[in-house]
């Protein structure tokens, strides 16, 4: 099936419009895989769900008809002239995250118009990093968004998916820089994995303080160590600073927060369009 930009334009604005976000272990029909049920009927790992989208049996594919599951990929690669963000596709067979340019390619071959995001195009932002070509155009979006939320004033930026980044935008427009922690659902696994007896533990659930038995401990010390880490980088920043959310596991986070964040699923998308916006201009 063709995909055109009025497919992607409603995407786009439905992001925008119900803020969904896509996360693990969610039992909201919008997931990583996509809305609806799966038809086993069907032949392919694309199933129909009576003209409404796609359900993927596959985390390793974007599901064009579903804006969820851009958000439950890992990494930001193209902006598109309407200002949609599509996430990196994992196969593999590919031996690497980066398959944007096999997504621009097929987009282009469908007419759309795409444009790579660099560090070195025209920004609303000034980079500080001292190696911005290592910089995650996902990091460099999810800053922009919060700059265009909040322009003028300090924000952490936290962005909770298979990694955790915590970056700073100073309120005179730079991108000071971050740092990097394994995402829940990476804590989780390499628990189980790295050890003779820890069990398979999902992030959600009983999640008290301290736990009272293996699963309830392994989850609070992987939710709770990153609703730590976020107190600790607010109580280092100036007080002004706002703490600003994405990604996948950002709502269940906030849960546990004692002071007030602002949750955005859509940041990512918010600075592909403000970045889009600020090269139409030049």
């Amino acid at each position: 099936m063709k995909i055109n930009k009025l497919i992607i334009a409603i995407t786009t604005l439905a992001a925008a419009a119900f803020s969904l976000s896509a996360e693990n272990n969610t039992v909201s029909p919008y997931s990583r895989f996509g809305y609806g049920l799966i038809s086993d009927q069907a032949n392919t790992v694309q199933k129909s769900m009576g003209g409404v989208g796609y359900a993927m049996r596959s985390g390793r594919q974007i599901n064009f008809m579903n804006p969820a599951s851009y958000a439950g990929m890992d990494s930001l690669t193209f902006l598109f002239d309407i200002g949609a963000d599509i996430k990196t596709l994992r196969t593999s067979d590919a031996g690497e995250k980066g398959n944007g340019k096999k997504i621009a390619r097929l987009l282009i071959s469908q007419g759309v118009k795409a444009r790579e995001v660099s560090h070195d195009m025209p920004m609303p932002l000034k980079i500080d990093y001292a190696t911005p070509h290592t910089l995650g155009e996902d990091r460099i979006a999810a800053a922009v968004g919060a700059w265009s939320l909040f322009p003028g004033e300090n924000s952490l930026v936290v962005d909770m998916g298979t990694a955790v980044t915590y970056d700073l935008v100073s309120a005179d427009g730079h991108f000071k820089g971050g740092n990097i922690a394994p995402g829940i659902g990476m804590r989780l696994r390499s628990l189980h994995s790295f050890t003779a007896r820890l069990p398979e533990v999902g992030g959600y659930g009983d999640t008290p303080l301290l736990g009272t038995d293996t699963a309830t401990a392994m989850r609070a010390g992987a939710v709770r160590g990153v609703v730590g880490e976020i107190a600790y980088y607010r109580a280092m920043l100036p007080a002004d600073t706002r703490i600003v959310l994405t990604g996948g596991w950002a709502h269940r986070v906030n849960e546990f927060l004692d002071f007030e964040a602002t949750v955005d699923p859509c940041l990512v998308t918010k600075g592909l369009l403000s970045i889009l916006l600020y090269n139409e201009n030049k």
